[in-house]
């Protein structure tokens, strides 16, 4: 799962059957943090699943965000670790996360905005296939392979690691194959052509669902016609047409189309009145 890190993004594997969350000396050097800032940790030593003994070297509190909760968590350091961050089943009762194992999903309570935030387990990473050049002032279609998904769309989201390459990427959803291949459109700004190297990490992978995904855009003859979307809202029960006045807005023509279809589309998750609600006022 990806999460953040005093700042920096870190791949972290959530093991419910780790009793106590560690990380790795590894990761401490990465994030800047010397050993000499670790505590004493009343664990000396844990047992791996191998039946091996791990010596904990100490505790360091880490400043965590996963998804929009913000944290701070203690985890017991180890000289040798498979993965950068383990959060352990000691993470998961104390932030009282409920794992979704159909969706591979884990959901954390936020309890300052009374929210409940959803993370995808099975994130992955996507790293240029090869070395690019990226001319000056110029944007390209990067070729980019994905770690952990394939066969199904998912959002990329550039990480910090392209800005200090003086470089860009652009969010966007794309369509896996068998390959785990796709593209990623990256700028270069500078004046400066810039070396992308192969097997670089730009971006975090997020599998996403098709069902979910909403258009904004509707058949080219309504877009390039509005009056036929008008007519057609017009001609509707009015009980079931949102009324919005955009004349002040500060939309195109056509964009008031989209989000009137749009709103049209969603009618059902909108209310105008209390009554829509089903409330009653005492």
């Amino acid at each position: 799962m990806q999460i953040e890190v005093c700042g920096k993004h870190v791949t972290s594997l959530v093991d419910t059957g780790a009793q106590v969350s560690c990380c790795s000396v590894q990761l401490l050097q990465f994030l800047g943090i010397s050993k000499d800032k670790l505590e004493i940790s009343k664990i000396k030593s844990v047992m791996g699943a191998g039946g091996e003994v791990h010596s904990v070297l100490g505790l360091v509190s880490l400043p965590l965000i996963l998804g929009n909760v913000a944290m701070r968590y203690n985890f017991h350091v180890f000289d040798k670790l498979h993965q950068q961050m383990i959060l352990g089943f000691d993470f998961l009762h104390d932030v009282k996360a409920h794992i979704i194992c159909d969706s591979e999903t884990i959901f954390i309570p936020d309890s300052c905005s009374n929210t409940l935030n959803a993370l995808e387990l099975n994130s992955g990473l996507a790293r240029t296939v090869s070395g690019t050049f990226i001319p000056p002032f110029h944007q390209a279609n990067i070729p980019i392979s994905v770690s952990s998904i394939k066969n199904q769309i998912a959002l990329l989201e550039p990480l910090p690691s392209l800005p200090k390459m003086s470089l860009a990427g652009a969010k966007c959803c794309v369509s896996l194959d068998d390959s785990n291949q796709s593209c990623l459109r990256i700028m270069n700004p500078t004046k400066d052509k810039i070396f992308l190297p192969a097997n670089y990490v730009v971006a975090a992978v997020t599998p996403v669902n098709s069902e979910d995904i909403i258009s904004m855009s509707e058949d080219n003859d309504k877009v390039q016609n509005p009056d036929n979307s008008k007519s057609k809202f017009h001609t509707e029960n009015d009980q079931n047409v949102l009324q919005f006045d955009l004349s002040n807005s500060d939309l195109t023509e056509e964009q008031k189309d989209l989000l009137t279809i749009f709103l049209h589309k969603n009618r059902k998750v909108f209310a105008e009145n209390l009554n829509e609600l089903e409330l009653e006022l005492h």
